[in-house]
């Protein structure tokens, strides 16, 4: 195996690692409207609002670490296109969406971090990208 080849294995499985954790973050994200769902039907919560709280800004905060972590990713990905094809299209394509991806990610966590901070518990919302 070349040096290429084994760099682009470890990249390929730092992509596994970030999709892994996307998929943490979708099941955090569940739990948090379930619990929405339990407050609503004055139900017992899993959560106290200290705990859910934490939960939000920690699934933003790992969001925002996801996107980061594509992005580099992408730009990885870019230096192999221009080796080896030249094209670099879709290259700069995938570049400018996991750029728009962290900008998203940042808001939603800047939305998390102002609600709490302005609202109660019952006031936000846990939105999903």
């Amino acid at each position: 195996m070349s040096n290429y080849n084994l760099n682009q294995s470890i990249l390929f499985y730092i992509q596994i690692l970030l999709s892994s954790s996307f998929i943490f973050t979708i099941l955090i994200s569940i739990s948090l409207s379930y619990n929405e769902i339990l407050k609503l039907q004055n139900k017992k919560t899993l959560f106290s609002k200290v705990t859910e709280e934490n939960l939000l800004i920690f699934n933003r905060g790992l969001s925002v670490l996801i996107a980061l972590g594509f992005l580099w990713l992408n730009i990885q990905d870019k230096k192999y296109v221009f080796e080896n094809y030249k094209d670099m299209k879709h290259a700069n394509l995938q570049i400018d969406a996991s750029f728009l991806n962290l900008i998203s990610t940042l808001i939603v966590l800047y939305v998390a971090l102002d609600s709490i901070n302005n609202l109660s518990s019952s006031d936000f919302n846990n939105p999903v990208l």
